[in-house]
């Protein structure tokens, strides 16, 4: 079975099923890249094997392939990974009730612990500035993790240090392969040169920040919004008096062609057409003065001079200006 757990040729028969949230085709593929990664660890050829073991506990989530990855990393040096993996591995475990599992997990972790090398990001006071960001090989690393020796695979890593109106900076450093302490401290970094005497700082690869200057704009009035709501208002107005106008007209056409219909009728229905056609009226001038006023209100609006930056920035995907201003 696919399960199995492999360390340094030795082989530990579990037997677990196929997730039950896997497609048939990933289950198949899977399996396949499984027992691929199996004859790869046989052969010592450990970067392949774990490759291939990844690919398919993500195809096909299972602990004892988790296990497998865990060993794998282990035997190729990757000591945080393999401790990482083999406590994710203890709770799924436990989760399963696979006490062989926990037991194995376990052991392997007491074995690692041990052999870890960790690194821990001192952070002084007077380097933490407000927007101080710091990456690991390009990965954002939070300020939960400051100050605390954190496993770490061996190798180089480097270090870049970033915040705003300050220069960056950046460091590497080895790493051994097994129970190595090493200490990165960051420095304050220093502040970004000025663009011109008495000018905002530039930030390397940011923007640019040019001087503050006045811009006139004529912002829309209140009483433009009013004027046009109620414009609008009297539109729909207009338009539903003049459909019942045009309605009533019809009906008196119809009584006064009508020789059957009384004189009342004929009058009563005059009546209620002029009585709807003068409300039209009514309302039509008031759209139409409605509008005028609107129009005049936003073509007279004034104008408001406002404290406006001008930013040019330039980066290495290009560069442009951006104008900003305060909202009132």
């Amino acid at each position: 079975m696919r399960r199995s757990i492999v360390i340094a040729g030795l082989m530990l028969a579990i037997a677990t099923p196929f997730s039950a949230q896997a497609q048939p085709t990933d289950a198949a593929l899977a399996e396949t890249l499984y027992q691929q990664a199996r004859a790869l660890m046989d052969q010592k050829r450990y970067d392949e094997a774990c490759q291939k073991f990844a690919e398919s506990h993500r195809l096909d989530p299972a602990t004892g392939t988790l296990l497998n990855l865990a060993s794998c990393n282990e035997a190729r040096g990757k000591l945080a990974t393999a401790w990482v993996e083999f406590n994710e591995a203890l709770t799924a475990a436990r989760r399963d009730g696979r006490d062989d599992r926990v037991a194995f997990a376990r052991e392997r972790i007491a074995a690692i612990e041990p052999r870890l090398s960790r690194i821990t990001i001192n952070v002084p006071n007077e380097s933490d500035v407000p927007g101080l960001e710091i990456r690991m090989d390009g990965v954002l690393i939070g300020r939960a993790a400051w100050g605390v020796p954190a496993p770490t695979d061996p190798g180089t890593h480097k270090f870049e240090v970033i915040a705003p109106d300050r220069k960056p900076w950046s460091q590497s450093i080895q790493l051994g392969a097994q129970a190595d302490q090493q200490t990165i401290r960051i420095p304050a970094l220093v502040p970004a040169p000025r663009a011109a005497e008495g000018g905002d700082p530039v930030t390397p690869g940011g923007p640019i920040v040019g001087p503050d200057r006045s811009v006139t704009e004529r912002p829309t009035p209140t009483s433009v919004y009013i004027t046009g709501g109620a414009t609008v208002l009297l539109v729909i107005g207009a338009g539903v008096t003049g459909a019942v106008f045009l309605d009533k007209k019809s009906t008196y056409n119809e009584k006064n062609s009508d020789p059957a219909s009384s004189p009342s009728d004929r009058e009563s229905a005059r009546d209620s057409a002029r009585a709807w056609g003068v409300m039209n009226g009514a309302v039509t001038i008031g759209a139409v003065a409605g509008g005028a006023l609107t129009a005049y209100l936003y073509l007279t609006r004034p104008e408001v001079k406002r404290s406006a930056r001008v930013t040019p920035w330039m980066t290495d995907r290009g560069g442009g200006l951006t104008v900003s201003a305060p909202i009132f």
